[in-house]
């Protein structure tokens, strides 16, 4: 009870959590509670308010202690009031009329990750349990579900993963939501793998996520303890030709000196073997090492990074990040022109590159021990599939569960044990590595990053940096960023593209001629399908490219050059859509793109190109000199 300052007494909810950080559910908890207690107020006709501000009671640790103060983090009510509001009135008398009993279930449930936490898993897991068939289990097993595509393949009359494994173009259904438009072959080819229990590669697809081949892999596995806020473990795997060094370090005390000294430890390794390998390939130019550091889930990248921003105040973990951008060089380096451009991508995380080259046999997650599993059973089976102990297993994840977190660091789990199970998972990572790699060189070439040999950019030094060399380094970052995303739009087949409405596809060439352009040499017109009609392309669009579709040449940022066209205008005619491009660029590429490519085999889609970078640099050094 508070007191307001017309004398008044006012209650203020507060509600205790044994967590570093309050969050959106915590005070949805508290806007519910908020509201209770003004009903029963009212009902009791007591003259008494509920403050429009609620608190969050959370531990935080004292730096250099294993102690804990309580801190008080307030937040107005109002807005999550409203959310409350929202689904009492619009959606709980929905969830209080479906039928709940032994024999029925009508609740609109999906299955996924963080189902492990809830204790009703046992009850959901029934509808995709080993006593049905596979075709039979409920679309929530399908990888990637949500809730509303769920709803929306029922509305389509797809029912259990055998419906959808039968079905064909779902995306292309009337008033399907984004994520079957853009994910619907996917969802279709992944219950098809379920339901035959078979791997599959998803055809006419690439990417730029991953090395093609590399001699030096840096595979890094970490876990986060949400209940403190930090991280648990650290594991590093450093494997080269037939050796393989393990550093890994198991965070058994609390606070943030015990987090810093093992991140300083692990990634200081990362960087000393980086500079033994520059400093190899400085000398042995006829025998380089091509470097790549492997995490598998892009959740433990994000771990990793809010790590090192909350030990940004020391000098050891600045120093050694500043040492880190001495990947991402903000110059043109004299030996390799190309030295700043996409093939220097430090790292992959290769769930990505699982999901978007395979449909696996798996339900509900992609995890490191379900798909490594899944992949022993192909042609050329994985080497190394990752087992998890009993006291280890999740439903449907592969890093380390909540209460073993927890027990580390009060000296109620063997650390042993930990460590074993982080080499198992970094042994599993590198045997995926490699197979992708096995499986690239005997296939249709889906790696497409083609990094050069590892070096370290020179005029950088990271310890006499300026904020103008930041900016830079950024900005180049920046850049590379939007075209690796460019990059990983274009890998996708065409069909996706069209119905993202990111591509004109198939298009019809009518006729060519001259160009009145003084930037172009030759005027196209074209008939567009009524498939690729909604294309969000338009005139003055920058980046277009116009090829056949091959991934030579949309997947090649240097031959983008060679395609890079001009969209004039959409003309609407009586029974079609037509296009007007202007081609800019004379030469062999376009001599055989005329010859070879069929009529209707024409496709317009958007690269990249970096419109201000080169300007920004020259400004930034003009600056800096």
């Amino acid at each position: 009870v508070v007191k307001k300052d017309d004398g008044n007494d006012e209650f203020k909810i507060i509600d205790i959590k044994a967590t570093q950080k309050p969050t959106g559910f915590h005070k949805i908890q508290v806007a519910y509670y908020s509201l209770i207690l003004e009903r029963m107020l009212k009902a009791l006709a007591m003259e008494k308010s509920v403050s429009p501000v609620g608190a969050i009671w959370h531990a935080q640790l004292v730096s250099g202690l294993s102690s804990v103060k309580w801190i008080e983090s307030e937040f107005v009510l109002k807005g999550y009031q409203t959310q409350v509001l929202n689904f009492l009135q619009q959606t709980a008398h929905k969830v209080a009329d479906l039928k709940v009993d032994g024999e029925i279930d009508e609740t609109p449930f999906r299955i996924y990750f963080k189902c492990e936490q809830c204790e009703f898993i046992s009850h959901c897991q029934k509808t995709i349990g080993k006593h049905l068939n596979p075709s039979d289990w409920d679309l929530s097993a399908v990888p990637g579900m949500t809730s509303e595509t769920k709803r929306n393949l029922k509305n389509l009359a797809i029912h259990t993963v055998g419906d959808l494994a039968r079905s064909t173009n779902v995306h292309l259904r009337p008033n399907v939501n984004w994520n079957l438009r853009k994910n619907g072959d996917v969802f279709t080819k992944r219950a098809q793998s379920i339901c035959e229990n078979k791997v599959m590669r998803l055809p006419n697809r690439y990417t730029y996520l991953m090395p093609d081949n590399f001699q030096l892999g840096i595979f890094l596995t970490l876990d986060h303890d949400p209940i403190e806020g930090r991280l648990s473990t650290i594991g590093l795997l450093e494997k080269f030709e037939d050796k393989s060094e393990y550093t890994i370090e198991v965070i058994t005390e609390k606070g943030e000196k015990a987090e810093r000294n093992a991140i300083q430890k692990v990634l200081s390794h990362v960087v000393k073997i980086l500079t033994e390998v520059d400093e190899h390939n400085l000398t042995s130019l006829n025998n380089p090492i091509v470097a790549h550091i492997f995490f598998y889930e892009p959740s433990e990248i994000k771990d990793l990074q809010e790590a090192l921003g909350r030990h940004l105040s020391d000098s050891g973990i600045r120093t050694g990040l500043l040492n880190i951008l001495r990947m991402f060089p903000p110059e043109d380096f004299p030996i390799e022109p190309e030295y700043k451009g996409r093939q220097n991508l430090p790292g992959t995380a290769l769930r990505s590159v699982i999901e978007s080259l395979y449909a696996l046999p798996v339900k509900v997650s992609h995890d490191l021990r379900t798909v490594t599993k899944s992949l022993t059973k192909t042609s050329k089976p994985l080497a190394n599939p990752y087992v998890q102990k009993a006291a280890f297993k999740n439903s449907f994840s592969s890093r380390l569960k909540i209460d073993i977190c927890s027990a580390l660091k009060n000296d109620e789990f063997p650390e042993s044990d930990v460590i074993a199970d982080i080499k198992s998972r970094l042994l599993s990572i590198s045997s995926l590595a490699n197979w992708l790699v096995e499986e690239n060189k005997n296939s249709e070439n889906f790696l497409r990053l083609k990094k050069p040999p590892f070096r370290w950019q020179t005029t950088f030094d990271p310890l006499d940096v300026h904020n103008l060399d930041l900016l830079l380094a950024q900005e180049l970052i920046e850049s590379r960023t939007r075209e690796l995303e460019t990059l990983t739009a274009l890998a996708i087949p065409w069909q996706q593209r069209r119905d993202q409405l990111k591509c004109f596809a198939q298009l019809r060439l009518l006729n060519q001629e001259p160009s009145p352009s003084k930037w172009a040499h030759t005027r196209l017109r074209f008939e567009v399908p009524n498939e690729s009609v909604m294309a969000e392309l338009k005139p003055g669009d920058f980046g277009l490219i116009l090829t056949d579709d091959d991934p030579n040449l949309r997947l090649d940022p240097v031959a983008w050059q060679n395609v890079f066209v001009d969209l004039i205008d959409i003309q609407e005619q009586v029974d079609s859509i037509q296009l007007i491009i202007d081609f800019r660029k004379k030469g062999p590429v376009w001599n055989s793109l005329k010859q070879n490519t069929p009529t209707n085999g024409w496709f317009l889609d958007q690269a990249f190109i970096d419109i201000n970078g080169l300007k920004m640099n020259a400004f930034l050094t003009y600056l800096g000199s």
